[in-house]
């Protein structure tokens, strides 16, 4: 069983994957008045989607740390472009950088795991994912989100119910959505 999962974002997107110029259009807006909010939009949406999904939607480098590991770890928020580093934190937090083929093997394509011939400390993993280019399905339900979020400003839709997700972002994006099962 692997429990205690942290997730770092070590080095954020710098280019977001769906450009103010394409929320523009999308929201049929032909001034700049808004561009600000847009940004802000574009990069908040980004991020929902991306917790929604478990997925990365454009390119980061993050460390996540697992406290107590089985034999195979699931690398969490794929696609995975490399693993940079994968490394035993002992009791005392001395981290040991393991050796790939002799200590653990990487599986998979896109959503990688790791198999580890034994451990029995923590883990950290440093990696970079992120799809290039994002899929037109996930881009769409980026500009589904900022659609709403900029629409419905306080994500109140009546009195009775306070909605964080679109259900056509949600709809757009729920063939890329991990499920996993513990």
């Amino acid at each position: 069983m692997t429990l205690g999962l942290d997730v770092e974002i070590k080095t954020d997107s710098v280019i977001e994957p769906v450009t103010v110029a394409e929320m523009r259009d999308y929201l049929n807006i032909d001034f700049s008045t808004w561009d600000s909010l847009l940004t802000t939009l574009i990069s908040g949406a980004r991020s929902k989607m991306e917790r929604y999904t478990g997925c990365t939607f454009a390119t980061k480098t993050l460390v996540s740390t697992f406290q107590q590991v089985s034999s195979n770890i699931d690398i969490p928020y794929g696609p995975i472009q490399s693993v940079t580093s994968v490394k035993s934190i002992n009791e005392s937090g001395v981290k040991t950088t393991l050796v790939n083929g002799v200590d653990y093997l990487i599986t998979g394509n896109n959503f990688k795991n790791i198999r580890f011939n034994y451990i029995d400390t923590a883990v950290e993993i440093e990696y970079i994912a992120g799809y290039d280019p994002l899929p037109v399905d996930l881009k769409v339900a980026v500009m589904k989100q900022v659609g709403m979020d900029f629409e419905f400003r306080e994500n109140v839709m009546d009195s009775s119910q306070v909605v964080e997700l679109s259900n056509g972002a949600k709809q757009a994006a729920s063939s890329y959505r991990r499920v996993y099962l513990f």
